[in-house]
Formats: structure tokens, sequence, C-alpha cells
């Protein structure tokens, strides 16, 4: 069995819990759940949809999931999202991981594949010299990498440490569709942590209402790939690197950063952001393939080729355990 290892507790995380969705519908398998101690919200359409994934036990320390996982799993994927984002300095924050850990690949013994993984703003160089050396050495050992964005593969780079490429965010992998909510088509949606005119979504639903929206200002990732998803334009305050960086590749009208929403639907690039949509999910095709090949992800009980990107999700979808 496949164990993949990412995000799956901040429930006041749409994304988080879609990007793990996404990983887990496409490796079958089962997702490790790492649980921190975290103060944010619980929200209800999240915590069922959590509560539906096959999740391993929670643990809270690295040390159990290390042996969980070596006595349970042929293969560990890491990742999505930012899994090798981390405090060298001592200071502990609930939203930051401590190094070493399993992300890492610390005393997991099966082989080990990360996908889309990010290291956030953590840069491995700003890291003691001793602290460099032991990255270096955890993350030679995997098999197989993909990281999400150009700082991550930087990171790499500078410790000499070898990647496939770089793969985009795997809610791409898919498309989503799902009931209207009833979203008024007049009104541009401000959507502070991410919630949806108050309506408590499960996160398939929450990315795929989206669409209906004629526009919105949005505060986090996610919301802003449901958006370039859905076509919709947007002004972003998400102005953290990996935003930015999204920006650039889809070659966003600057006005994006304004206030005039009026200004950003007239200069929205549609049928070029289309075009990059459909490069991305062709990319997650190509390496879904490659994952197969080595991996032998479709020999698996009661297999349908559902899985695969390019594949539709809804939220009446049946188990995505293969």
């Amino acid at each position: 069995m496949i164990g993949l290892a990412t995000i799956f507790d901040n429930q006041a995380n749409e994304g988080a819990l879609l990007q793990g969705y996404c990983l887990l519908k496409m490796l079958g398998g089962k997702g490790i759940l790492f649980e921190r101690r975290l103060e944010a919200e619980t929200r209800s359409g999240s915590s069922g949809f959590q509560s539906d994934l096959p999740l391993s036990q929670p643990y809270s320390e690295f040390a159990d999931i290390a042996a969980h996982v070596n006595s349970n799993y042929s293969h560990l994927f890491v990742g999505s999202d930012e899994v090798w984002k981390f405090s060298h300095s001592g200071f502990k924050y609930p939203y930051l991981f401590t190094f070493p850990n399993h992300f890492f690949g610390d005393r997991i013994e099966i082989p080990l594949i990360a996908l889309a993984v990010s290291s956030g703003p953590t840069s491995f160089t700003s890291c003691p010299a001793a602290l460099q050396s032991e990255i270096q050495r955890l993350l030679i050992r995997f098999d197989l990498i993909y990281v999400r964005d150009r700082h991550t593969a930087n990171n790499l780079r500078q410790l000499h440490i070898d990647f496939a490429g770089i793969l985009p965010d795997p809610t791409f992998a898919y498309h989503f569709q799902a009931p209207a909510i009833g979203l008024d088509a007049d009104v541009c949606f401000d959507l502070v942590d991410g919630e949806i005119d108050n309506q408590q979504l499960d996160p398939i639903s929450w990315f795929a209402a989206h669409r209906e929206m004629s526009s919105a200002v949005v505060y986090r990732t996610h919301s802003l790939l449901a958006c370039i998803r859905g076509g919709t334009p947007c002004l972003i305050r998400d102005r953290r690197r990996k935003s930015r960086e999204i920006v650039a590749d889809f070659d966003l009208p600057e006005a994006c950063w304004g206030h005039s929403i009026q200004r950003v639907r007239e200069q929205w690039p549609y049928d070029e952001i289309a075009q990059k949509c459909d490069d991305h999910m062709n990319q997650w095709k190509a390496v879904c393939n490659e994952l197969d090949q080595r991996y032998q992800l479709s020999h698996r009980p009661h297999d349908t080729e559902n899985w695969r990107p390019g594949a539709t999700i809804t939220p009446e979808e049946p188990s995505i355990i293969g």
C-alpha cells in the first residue's frame, strides 16, 4: 500500500485538504494524519470531508509516524504543499514543523517520492552548515522529487540535490463540479479567510463555487487558483512569494494588486489562462503516467480510470480508495 504524507489536519484550509484529496485520488493508498495543536476554527464542511478521507490514525510524534510508515506501506509519497517549511531558530509555532521529520524522510526506511513539494519561505542556505548537511543527507535519499515553485527548486540546486522539475499544484490535475450555491452575479465577493457567503462548504464545492462569481477579492493561494480555474477575475491581497509566482506564470494583469475590479475584468486574459490550465493538467497526466510505470499505481483492487488526471471530481463522488 502507498502512504501519502501531506497536510490533512487544518480544517480551516479547504485548499490544503483538497490538494491532499487530489493526490489520494491519484495514488490510492492512505494519508498519514500528522495532527498538530492548531487553534484554527473547525468548519463543518471541511470536518466532514476530512473524516471521509482514507487516513491513518492521528499521530503527534514524528517517531511514531516513522514506525507506522515503515510497518504498513511500500512507498511514501510526500506532498504537495509547504511540507518542507520548518523553523530552525528554536522558535515554536504550530504552523511550522520542527526538523527533522517524516516529510524529509527522517527515519523512513521505504522508497520516498516527493510531488509538488514546497519549502514555503524557508531558505535552506540560511540554515547553519550542519543543518544544511542534514537536509542534503535526507533529500538525496528520495527516489524522485518534483517541487511546486522556483524558490524550492533553487533551495535544492544550492544543496546539489537532483529533482525532476517543477510541478503545479495538484488541483490542476482534475476538473471540479458541484451544484450552484446561488451566488449573486452582481457582487464582487470579498473572500476574507476564504469563506464564501458564510456557507459551510466541503472543499470540492468551495473550489467550484469560485466559478459562480463574476469577480472576487482573494486572500489565499487556493482561492486564487480557484478563480484562475473558474475564469473569475480577482483582486489579490496575498502578496506572499507563492501567489506572486502564480500571477507571473499566468501573466495576470498588474491591476490584480490594485483596487479596481473593473480594470481587472477588462484586462483578464481568459484564453491564455485556459490554455495554461490545460498545459498544467497535461503535465500532471504525463507525471501520472510516469508514476504508474514506476510504481504500478493502476494495480489496485476495483480499479477504474476515473482516478487519472483529467477526470471530474464532484462532492457526491464515492470513496476514493482504489
